[in-house]
């Protein structure tokens, strides 16, 4: 069973980490692909994906396909 905790209003699981871990992990990463963001987090990749994509829709962060399906990440405003 997990240890998450839901709210009690939305039914939805409570987020255990902020866009400024994943900003950080951006700034911090020598190559942020997807998986050395999800490793420097602490997270799933899909959750990487999910929560990046949220903040690309926001004009946070871009990314680039270098190959195949795999995607760089940078800030936008950098």
């Amino acid at each position: 069973m997990s240890d998450r905790t839901r709210d009690d209003e939305t039914k939805q699981f409570s987020q255990e980490y902020t866009d400024d871990d994943f900003l950080e992990a951006i700034r911090e990463c020598p190559v942020p692909s997807t998986g050395e963001i999800a490793e420097a987090v602490g997270c799933y990749r899909k959750t990487v994906l999910k929560r990046l994509g949220e903040l690309e829709k926001q004009g946070e962060v871009g990314h680039k396909k270098v190959s195949g399906k795999a995607k760089v990440w940078y800030i936008d405003d950098e």
